[in-house]
């Protein structure tokens, strides 16, 4: 009876151990992680998100507001087994300022095309909404936080010792300014 529970115990371990469902939606400023399940009307999360990001630009000044310097509702598609591995097979036709992000398919990363602010080239946003605090909370082993952006070096350096490793493939790996934020109590 004892070795039934403790393979219980175990197999339960592992089951809460492994990766949430994550879905990936094209934004004009980057790309929008769903964690779990997507909302019934995601359209009026995405123009949530997207007014956010034109009152920041807005608030310190940054005029224009960027503008997607490519096609951004259809993503370039990179099969490859790692991130490195695709952004090998780019080469020189990656620029500098675009991000590799995870695709819907596993092996497939996202080409992230530069956002224009003016003349100036930046990388796109990867937003990473969780279905509640909680969510939030248990992934980056953080249950203080309520949404986390920009972090000094120091904060990012703790948290990703102690964040989920699917997160870290999502937001630390390709670079380029993250938001996590929960859509719910």
């Amino acid at each position: 009876m004892r070795r039934k529970a403790l393979v219980l115990v175990l197999l339960f371990g592992f089951v809460g151990l492994a990766a949430p469902t994550v879905t990936p939606t094209p934004w004009r400023y980057g790309v929008i992680y769903w964690v779990g399940e997507v909302p019934q009307r995601p359209e009026a999360y995405v123009n949530m998100a997207t007014n956010w990001v034109e009152r920041v630009f807005r608030f310190w000044g940054l005029l224009p507001v960027p503008q997607p310097s490519a096609a951004w509702a259809t993503p370039e598609v990179v099969e490859a087994p790692t991130r490195a591995e695709a952004r090998a097979l780019l080469g020189s036709d990656l620029p500098p300022e675009a991000v590799l992000a995870v695709g819907p398919e596993p092996g497939t990363f996202w080409v992230l095309q530069p956002l224009l602010l003016g003349e100036r080239r930046i990388q796109p946003l990867t937003l990473v909404v969780f279905p509640d605090v909680p969510a939030l909370q248990d992934a980056v082993g953080h249950y203080g936080a309520g949404a986390l952006f920009a972090l000094g070096e120091d904060e990012e350096r703790e948290l990703w010792n102690v964040a989920e490793p699917w997160l870290a493939e999502l937001v630390r790996e390709p670079g380029g300014p993250a938001a996590l934020a929960p859509r719910g109590g």
